[in-house]
């Protein structure tokens, strides 16, 4: 049990080094956040998780992904207006997010 926890944890934390995706931000600061963020929604600490997608946000005020992110954690929150004001502002910076 303990084996599969190690391996559960280093792959955890080693999938953003190993699966560098394209970003519309190049700052580091602001993918850290957002990827940590991911992490947390994975594990289903969504307050932690809105809290690092909100200072990837600040980090770059155009990083869509963070957006699009923040918005499906407040869906999953059941925050359905905060996601629905989230989602409009991530589709103005880019409106074919979704294409």
């Amino acid at each position: 049990m303990r084996k599969l926890f190690v391996i559960s944890f280093l792959f955890i934390n080693l999938l953003p080094i190993t699966a560098q995706e394209k970003y519309t931000t190049e700052k580091k600061s602001a993918i850290k956040a957002y990827t940590q963020g991911i992490q947390n929604v994975s594990l289903k600490y969504y307050d932690k998780a809105i809290k690092l997608f909100q200072k990837a946000i600040a980090a770059d005020h155009n990083f869509v992904e963070a957006y699009i992110m923040l918005a499906q954690t407040y869906e999953d929150i059941k925050e359905y207006e905060k996601a629905i004001e989230t989602y409009k502002v991530g589709v103005a910076i880019d409106p074919q997010i979704f294409s």
